[in-house]
């Protein structure tokens, strides 16, 4: 997952349209959190101030469409909910 991330973070600071904008190349600097329902990988990306927003929506799409593209589910949160009819 991690080299997925870091390839799909070097492909979207390469564009056009995000490369004069980003000071120093992504680092992807490991496990953040470990939780049962999946774990945190920390991604790192430089860039000028105010041009990180574009550049994250960017970084997320572009993460998702190749960790699917991978066959490496996302974990969806779960729910079970219980009926219970009261006898009266």
């Amino acid at each position: 997952a991690g080299e997925v991330l870091l390839a799909a973070a070097r492909h979207v600071c390469a564009q056009d349209a995000f490369a004069p904008h980003v000071l120093e190349p992504p680092q992807l600097l490991g496990v953040e959190a470990l939780r049962p329902d999946g774990l945190t990988l920390r991604l790192h990306v430089k860039t000028k101030p105010g041009e990180q927003w574009a550049l994250m929506r960017a970084l997320r799409a572009e993460i998702k469409r190749r960790l699917e593209e991978a066959g490496i589910d996302l974990p969806l949160p779960q729910r079970t909910t219980w009926l219970r009819r009261d006898p009266g």
